[in-house]
């Protein structure tokens, strides 16, 4: 389809008015009165960006890292840096992580870690992509309230629970889609439909799941009566998830064959159940009523995700984009799906509700603008649109406390424990290219230079360096009952301590 094709759709079953050139909804400023938005969004993304990468190596610097799940994406970056597949030691021998999850998309992180080979580039690049996609919120913002409004607006973003979650749970893969997501909303605000769909679809390079959001997103196109662009996305979402689970994750997957998470939608067995039946769909519809409030605290997710704009986002149509992607969560009995903390799985729903709420702001101002020409005086209306973008800016600030930039402020930025200077000394005598044995904390700060395994190996392949962290020997990759008995029994396989301070001891494996 040509681009005179796209201009020359007609309205269908839609009879609402077009934006104007430049993308004003009715009710909006026009093009006279259009803020020239110079480089204040680009401004606050690199404020935002600083933030960020402060806050993510902040935490990298005080040994707060992991290799679940930083020393993971970055085995997977580093072996798409070589043009390998990408093979996660970490997980397991042989363990590719397309077989986890789909996830191709990482390797266009392959040239950062060219220029950086340390899992730290990881954070840096995460910090980028959260930052840049509150560039197209702002604008849009901007063009439709003007530009002080506009930037509160997406300053709110940039300090969202949701944003701010993704950024102290390590690195993960969502950074990818983030501003993929918030260009397509801003797309799909200014009604320009294929834009909307070009810009979702690579999301499904990103992760299995993000293919029900484009389906989202087309099934959304459908509702305003855009058939083509709908059916588009639609099908490509669709398509894209059923074939990934159903096909290249089960054939990468090496140890089940299977896709490993279709348990968290079905209560089957966790990695080994396989793809749903009609049954097991009819009792997940049927049971999703009682599933999605069961337990009570499944709602306090979505009070947070809508919260954050003070509620308005329910207030536009955009809103609807977010429900899939609750709804899969939500029927989860995995209390981490829902989790409103220190998580990831958030990240992708801060852009739907934000641009949504821009939309509903503009649809008050035009409702406003309305009455005003008809002669009707209505104060409330015009005053609620001028205090949302403060009132949404405040609830913004208020939580973020919880979260990682309120960190930065409390952190003794140089100092360190002796526990964490101890992990750093120990891991810096272990020379580069050794094959080394980690807990999960002390991964970190090998991973970018050493072939890494956790600790313990229960595959028990060979190693030239065994670094424990004796003071926490529990959580992943198994917890106190697998890593105590484990530590206990390094002298009897005739492991030799050759360094040991405060708590981190480094061995050598028997020869």
């Amino acid at each position: 389809m040509t681009s005179a094709d796209v201009q020359a759709e007609p309205p269908a079953t839609s009879t609402e008015p077009e934006p104007g050139p430049s993308g004003e909804q009715p009710g909006g400023p026009g093009p006279s009165a259009r803020p020239a938005l110079g480089w204040a969004p680009y401004g606050l993304a690199l404020l935002l960006f600083a933030g960020y990468a402060a806050g993510s190596l902040v935490r990298a610097a005080h040994v707060q890292t992991a290799a679940y799940d930083l020393g993971i994406f970055a085995q997977a970056v580093r072996a798409y840096a070589h043009f390998q597949a990408p093979m996660v030691p970490i997980k397991g021998p042989g363990f590719n992580l397309l077989g986890d999850h789909f996830s191709p998309g990482l390797a266009v992180l392959a040239p950062a870690w060219w220029i950086w080979s340390d899992p730290r580039v990881l954070l840096v690049a995460q910090a980028a992509l959260l930052a840049g996609s509150a560039v197209p919120i702002t604008r849009l913002a901007s063009r439709r309230l003007g530009t002080g409004p506009g930037l509160a607006i997406g300053l709110a973003y940039g300090l969202s629970w949701g944003l701010q979650g993704a950024v102290v749970f390590d690195f993960h893969e969502i950074a990818l889609a983030v501003p993929l997501l918030a260009a397509a909303m801003v797309a799909l605000a200014d009604r320009r439909w294929w834009p909307a769909v070009w810009w979702a679809a690579p999301v499904v390079l990103v992760k299995e799941d993000l293919g029900i959001t484009l389906a989202a997103i087309g099934g959304y196109l459908l509702l305003r009566g855009r058939w083509r662009p709908g059916l588009t996305a639609l099908s490509l979402g669709a398509g894209a998830f059923l074939v990934s689970t159903l096909v290249i994750i089960p054939r990468l997957d090496h140890l089940y064959h299977t896709y490993r998470y279709w348990g968290v939608v079905t209560h089957g067995p966790a990695n080994t159940g396989g793809a749903p039946g009609l049954g097991d769909l009819w009792g997940l519809l049927t049971g999703m009523p009682h599933q999605v409030v069961t337990p009570v605290g499944k709602l306090g997710l979505v009070a947070w995700v809508f919260g954050i704009t003070c509620f308005l986002a329910l207030r536009s149509p955009l809103a609807l984009i977010a429900v899939p992607t609750l709804l899969w969560r939500l029927v989860s009995s995995n209390p981490l799906y829902w989790s409103t903390g220190q998580v990831h799985y958030n990240a992708i729903l801060m852009p739907i509700v934000f641009v949504a709420l821009v939309d509903a702001l503009t649809s008050f101002r035009a409702a406003a603008a309305g009455r005003a020409a008809g002669g009707r005086s209505d104060r409330w209306l015009p005053a609620a649109v001028r205090l949302a973008p403060l009132a949404v800016l405040a609830v913004a600030v208020v939580t973020l406390p919880r979260f990682s930039l309120a960190d930065i402020a409390r952190a003794d930025l140089g100092g360190r424990t002796e526990h964490q200077r101890a992990a750093i000394e120990l891991a810096g005598r272990i020379p580069s290219g050794a094959r080394v044995s980690a807990s999960n904390y002390l991964v970190p700060l090998l991973v970018g230079r050493c072939d890494v395994v956790l600790f313990p190996d229960v595959h028990n392949r060979p190693i030239d360096y065994l670094l424990v962290d004796s003071a926490n020997l529990d959580g992943v990759p198994g917890n106190a009952a697998l890593q105590v008995p484990a530590f206990a029994a390094l002298p009897s396989r005739g492991f030799t301590p050759i360094a040991d301070r405060d708590g981190i001891i480094l061995y050598r494996p028997p020869r």
